[in-house]
């Protein structure tokens, strides 16, 4: 069966809710490529089981403004998520920023047995930078295991200022577990009037990647390199990590 949503989002409140569906082959909730799916603005957990999530869209047109505009056009959530048994497919952002066109978790992201492919992110600005941070998928710590995370289309663009990618298919900003799991055919694009940086196709984060019976591939970076000052500096673009990024901090 498949539930088509006709209303927007399925919205929550609740500190933790659980989603259990009969397995992904069975049943679907398609967002008809119009609306976000699930947007859990709790704190606690999102914990969702045996079910797909399809066509899930949310463009961000709103004032100009820096980050978190477009996120998690298939799973958004102020907490952390875990993802079981269960397909993520053909999401897809927009706006001046993105992090997580298909999952955005606050807090951390266990997905297990699963699946996320087919995304798009798309960041384009006019005025100031343009910025994505997890392509396809955003967390503050990932653990992912027996997953896959894959097909995924990434361009920032800025037309008078910078633009920039940091991990075009899994962004952890304190760190991803890999174990038993795929990352590929994830495509990064990014170009600027100034400094255009791409880094970590497949996955980026600023602190550690640890893998075990993992496999990345076939995930790119591209750039149009170019020279901008900034005030006082001057500015080159820094394209690299087609498959893994990591900006180690002290």
């Amino acid at each position: 069966s498949t539930i088509s949503l006709t209303g927007g989002a399925l919205t929550t409140s609740a500190y933790d809710l659980a989603l259990r569906g009969p397995g992904a082959k069975q049943l679907a909730i398609d967002g008809n490529d119009a609306t976000r799916l699930v947007a859990h603005a709790g704190y606690g957990l999102l914990d969702i089981d045996g079910v797909t999530l399809r066509n899930g869209r949310y463009d961000y047109t709103g004032p100009v403004m820096y980050a978190g505009l477009a996120a998690g056009a298939c799973v958004l959530s102020s907490g952390s998520v875990t993802l079981t048994n269960s397909s993520v497919e053909h999401c897809s952002a927009s706006g001046t920023s993105v992090s997580g066109a298909a999952i955005d978790a606050a807090g951390r992201l266990i997905l297990t047995d699963s699946t996320v492919s087919g995304v798009s992110a798309n960041a384009h600005s006019d005025e100031i930078s343009a910025t994505i941070y997890g392509g396809a998928v955003y967390a503050a710590a990932s653990y992912i295991t027996r997953a896959t995370i894959s097909d995924a289309t990434v361009s920032a663009s800025a037309s008078t200022a910078f633009s920039g990618t940091f991990g075009g298919g899994l962004f952890s900003l304190y760190g991803i577990v890999l174990t038993d799991s795929r990352v590929s055919g994830v495509s990064v694009d990014v170009s600027a009037a100034k400094i255009a940086y791409a880094k970590g196709g497949g996955i980026g984060t600023p602190r550690t990647v640890i893998m075990s019976g993992s496999t990345i591939e076939n995930n790119h970076v591209r750039g149009t390199p170019g020279i901008g000052a900034s005030g006082a500096y001057t500015y080159i673009s820094a394209i690299g990590g087609g498959g893994v990024y990591i900006a180690s901090i002290p």
